[in-house]
């Protein structure tokens, strides 16, 4: 059961990152994975830090909703 829960909600992941823009899909990963701060994403995209944190807010709304969960 734990196997075909992880295969679908990895699936429904691989579907989040592909329906996403190519910029909130990059914010997700560098700030989730490669843990950039958020001073250095809004660098990167020439946009405020509350901007950054502004799409980061909606993308964690995005896969709350998509999982049925809080993080």
């Amino acid at each position: 059961m734990l196997t075909s829960n992880l295969s679908k909600n990895s699936r429904v992941f691989i579907n989040l990152l592909a329906d996403l823009s190519e910029k909130d899909r990059t914010i997700l990963i560098e700030r989730f994975v490669r843990n950039k701060s958020m001073k250095e994403m809004a660098e990167q995209f020439q946009v405020s830090d509350a901007r950054i944190k502004e799409i980061e807010d909606n993308l964690i709304r995005q896969i709350e909703q998509k999982f049925d969960f809080s993080i």
